[in-house]
């Protein structure tokens, strides 16, 4: 039976408590999406349905920073999407499976595939067969998560197709034979448009050859 003395004596408590620390973890991956220069997204959903259409939209605007970073375009059938796509520099997709339309979701997945492969795709569906979700992942979809869409699901989408820290990263290398410049170059750089490079500084023509040799490995 239900063990009464295991549950906790303040439910509503509890539930406050898991909320804020579901916020505190939505926080931190907005906080990540920001240092990596994630603004001026532009996301479509191609759905057919105005209340979900909605919703999402409502999703958005309930995280002031995702709303300030995301620009959201609506399209309701599959030749709708990809004129939006053509017009509007668009990274991201949000697909609905039936459209009520000759083409659905997974015709679009593979004009995705087929003419913009640069375009991240996930599905946000009420279906839930195996085969539906391979045929999805067949197509190119990065993700396939039910409706209604919740912001954890966003924010993963966008976070997996995030560059590994470090990514692209600039290396700049300055040498010096005297220390003390050493450090004011470190310095200044730190201030300047190099504060996001990987900043190596040698000090004598040993260390730089060697720095050399890591950095070509």
């Amino acid at each position: 039976g239900l063990d009464i003395a295991a549950l906790p004596r303040n439910v509503a408590e509890t539930l406050s408590q898991l909320r804020k620390q579901e916020d505190a973890v939505i926080d931190s991956a907005l906080a990540q999406l920001n240092r990596a220069g994630c603004g001026g997204i532009k996301m479509l959903i191609l759905e057919d349905e105005p209340l979900y259409r909605a919703a999402v939209r409502n999703t958005i605007r309930k995280s002031e920073e995702l709303h300030r970073m995301l620009t959201l375009y609506e399209a309701k059938t599959v030749s709708d999407a990809v004129q939006l796509i053509e017009k509007e520099d668009i990274r991201y997709a949000i697909v609905d499976i039936d459209l009520g339309d000759k083409k659905n979701g997974f015709d679009f997945l593979a004009e995705l595939r087929d003419k913009f492969p640069g375009v991240s795709a996930m599905v946000h569906s009420n279906r839930t067969l195996k085969e539906d979700f391979d045929k999805a992942a067949a197509l190119g979809a990065k993700s396939f998560v039910p409706k209604p869409l919740a912001i954890e699901h966003l924010i993963s989408f966008l976070l997996a197709d995030m560059p590994p820290a470090g990514a692209g990263k600039k290396k700049v290398v300055f040498a010096c034979d005297d220390d003390e410049l050493a450090r004011r170059c470190m310095g200044l750089a730190l201030k300047s448009a190099l504060k996001d490079a990987e900043i190596l500084v040698f000090s004598n023509a040993e260390d730089l050859l060697a720095g050399f040799r890591e950095l070509a490995t």
